[in-house]
């Protein structure tokens, strides 16, 4: 009797073999087997071959195969999945770009309307309002910098590079509004402010266009009410400017008028000087003479008093104007002093018109006095009402 081995299918011809000599499987429990039918010109396996062990160990590596399609299966699903998984998770992280870009336009936009309004377009409070469009253009043009630094989802490229144009548009706009906020005075701001309302339409336009999941980039807050008041204040400050270059013009044409009367002045006095000097030593100076030179001194004084009173004052300059008239007035009262001692003294009343003489005389010095007074004074308001920042 022959021997099949269950395991690899071998013929084992002794009968009383234990164990496979081919593969080493233990054969004590297997039945013996007819002899081969060699006519049949195969071998002929009893049917315990398909209904015992070797049946088990076919279904086994069917098993098998199918496990491993199994697990092909579920690792392509889970490699999908997270493929998947970490794709939104990429795709999540890009769009807080937006989300962010989102808040920071909205909180632009509301302080450009907050600080853009008649009430805080005053003097007092540009500087502040300068401050924070300045601080709101840089957080403008750093995120405009980090989407153009970063690279876009494929899905998502027209809308990045519709969202930098956004950004650099609305940081032209803030830099358009400091430049008529900073200097409303200079010619290029008319251009920038004569497309306000236009600038700010497309902004509007190309927010509406960015379509981005969960998120808006159309602001809250209604830039267009910035226009009117923006133009208001620039407006008004080119006509006060005009009221102040109107003011310096007069002011330079007073201060020109009063150097000239000044200068006058100043030649008349230096006269009366000597003629005082040439009557106290006598050096040849016959009474017609005096007399002639008294009439001249006042008449000089009389002919400047009466084209500084005539003279318009601008607002501010009255009191240099009063000053000089009060100088020339006391020194006219010198002059007529003086001719009221010299004709004494020429009818023989010497007492009486020294004394006349010395009262002019101390009048006089009370007279430089003030004349030096303003002169001082003159000189420090010429410098400041001639600046038109103090206009």
């Amino acid at each position: 009797m022959s021997k099949v081995c269950p395991n690899c299918n071998t013929v084992i011809a002794k009968d009383e073999a234990k164990f496979c000599p081919n593969c080493g499987n233990n054969l004590v429990s297997v039945q013996q087997t007819p002899p081969l039918q060699q006519e049949q010109g195969n071998l002929q396996p009893s049917n315990d071959v398909f209904n015992g062990t070797s049946s088990d160990n076919f279904w086994g590596k069917v098993k098998n195969k199918n496990y491993i399609i199994t697990l092909l299966v579920t690792l392509f699903v889970v490699a999908f999945g997270s493929y998947m998984y970490f794709s939104g998770i990429q795709e999540d992280k890009y769009l807080l770009q937006y989300a962010e870009v989102s808040r920071s336009l909205n909180t632009t936009n509301e302080t450009l309307v907050n600080d853009i309004s008649k009430e805080k377009l005053k003097n007092d409070q540009l500087k502040n309002i300068k401050e924070d469009l300045e601080l709101q253009k840089k957080i403008v043009d750093d995120m405009a910098k980090n989407f153009s630094d970063n690279k876009p989802l494929s899905k998502y490229d027209k809308q990045h590079k519709d969202t930098i144009e956004l950004l650099q548009k609305e940081s032209v706009l803030i830099s358009n509004i400091i430049a008529a906020i900073d200097n409303p005075l200079d010619a290029n701001n008319d251009a920038a402010l004569g497309a306000l309302q236009e600038s700010i339409d497309t902004l509007k336009s190309l927010s509406n266009d960015i379509v981005i999941p969960n998120t808006t980039l159309v602001t809250n807050a209604d830039l267009s009410g910035i226009v009117s008041p923006l133009n208001a204040y620039v407006n008004e400050q080119r006509r006060i400017n005009k009221q102040k270059m109107e003011r310096l013009q007069a002011m330079q044409k007073f201060f020109w008028a009063m150097d000239s009367y000044i200068q006058n002045y100043n030649s008349a006095r230096d006269e009366y000087d000597k003629m005082l000097e040439t009557g106290r030593t006598g050096a040849g100076m016959i009474w017609s003479d005096y007399f002639n030179a008294l009439y001249k001194a006042k008449s000089d004084r009389q002919d400047i008093r009466k084209k500084v009173n005539d003279l318009a004052a601008p607002a501010g300059a009255e009191p240099l104007k009063n000053k000089l008239l009060n100088v020339l007035d006391k020194s006219i009262t010198c002059c007529e002093l003086m001719r009221i001692g010299g004709n004494l003294r020429f009818n023989n009343y010497y007492a009486d018109g020294t004394s006349k003489e010395n009262e002019a005389l101390r009048l006089n010095k009370d007279v430089q006095s003030m004349y030096e007074e303003f002169l001082s004074t003159y000189s420090s308001e010429k410098n400041r009402l001639t600046n038109i920042n103090n206009l």
